[in-house]
């Protein structure tokens, strides 16, 4: 949350600066590259994080599974 905070407060100055310098369609092409750029990342890393949620979530369910008594 914090990085979305950040990023959401640094991008109306930056997309600002850039489309002082180099134009409104720079500005769209580059803000727009840092968020195609961010789905990529996300799809690069979906699958490892699937299986570590799937797996955390599996412990989670077993020690709420009660064991008979012996």
């Amino acid at each position: 949350m914090t990085v979305q905070g950040i990023g959401a407060s640094l991008s109306p100055a930056i997309g600002g600066w850039i489309a002082q310098k180099l134009g409104y369609p720079a500005a769209f092409l580059i803000l727009g590259s840092f968020a195609v750029g961010s789905i990529a990342i996300w799809l690069w890393f979906s699958s490892p994080l699937r299986l570590a949620c799937a797996t955390k979530a599996d412990q989670g369910r077993a020690s709420l599974v009660p064991t008979p008594a012996t």
